[in-house]
């Protein structure tokens, strides 16, 4: 098969975030820790991967052309995502070899989450069921969907350069001031959204707007603060999108974002 007729649909080109959020999904345990989740493949130089490379990424191995190989251990009929990247490649045109998905070149990936680099080559199955993943990213460098852990993490503070948090949680004591804010509300379907909305986006503006990236958080992260991130992206949208739509592009983030029944329908009389 000829690389034209193999880029569609099976190639595509992704994007740093994209990488990002593949790397830290996760759902009682991190996706990475399932073998047949994610194949990564770095596609540089030896010594470039020796040096330094994203984590649980594979080096490429090649054969007597000088051609890339993937191992038929490898297993790729069964693999969910294959990613390879480079240092360079920008466009698909650029392309020699046919792949899954390339892209998120190395340098780039690198300055933006340079703390997802290492030099470790093999992953036992128990550390990576033990990787403390980054909540997952809404909106780049902006907006960030996360857990009660992540909340509270300090090296996710630290890492990400977080100055605005929202936590939505039962029992928590209401703040509202320039770094936090608090709103007392339970998971279940009486729980009421509503009166929050407009602060919220305020404060997030607020943020965004001198470039400080806000983390809302929730227990999970995959209801209450999931319906704050969809309530935000309808309000900085100015095609006005309905709440699937919204709800769509937090699911294209995080698969396993769903907010409850009764907050969609609250977005929805918000909107």
């Amino acid at each position: 098969m000829d690389t034209e007729s193999f880029k569609q649909p099976f190639l595509k080109l992704i994007y740093p975030m994209e990488l990002y959020n593949m790397l830290n999904l996760s759902f009682d345990y991190p996706r990475v820790s399932d073998q047949n989740y994610l194949l990564l493949l770095d596609a540089r130089k030896l010594h470039e991967y020796n040096e330094s490379h994203i984590f649980t990424a594979k080096k490429a191995s090649k054969n007597d052309n000088d051609e890339f190989t993937v191992t038929h251990d490898a297993e790729l009929e069964c693999k969910i995502n294959i990613v390879v990247y480079d240092g360079t490649t920008e466009s698909l045109d650029e392309l020699d070899t046919p792949a899954m998905q390339c892209g998120s070149w190395y340098e780039r990936f690198s300055a933006l989450y340079p703390f997802l680099r290492t030099q470790k080559i093999l992953w036992l199955p128990q550390e990576l069921d033990d990787i403390k993943t980054y909540p997952i990213e809404i909106l780049p460098a902006t907006l960030y969907l996360g857990n009660s852990r992540q909340g509270t993490a300090e090296y996710i503070t630290k890492d990400l350069k977080l100055q605005g948090k929202i936590c939505l949680q039962e029992g928590v004591e209401p703040v509202n001031d320039e770094h936090r804010m608090n709103i007392p509300i339970a998971d279940n379907k009486d729980a009421d959204l509503t009166p929050y909305l407009n602060n919220v986006c305020a404060f997030i503006d607020l943020h965004r707007e001198k470039k400080l990236p806000v983390l809302v958080y929730s227990d999970l992260g995959y209801s209450r603060a999931a319906a704050v991130c969809i309530a935000y992206l309808m309000h900085i949208n100015p095609t006005k999108p309905t709440v699937q739509e919204s709800y769509e592009q937090i699911r294209r983030c995080n698969e396993h974002a769903c907010p409850t029944t009764a907050l969609l329908t609250q977005l929805e009389a918000w909107q």
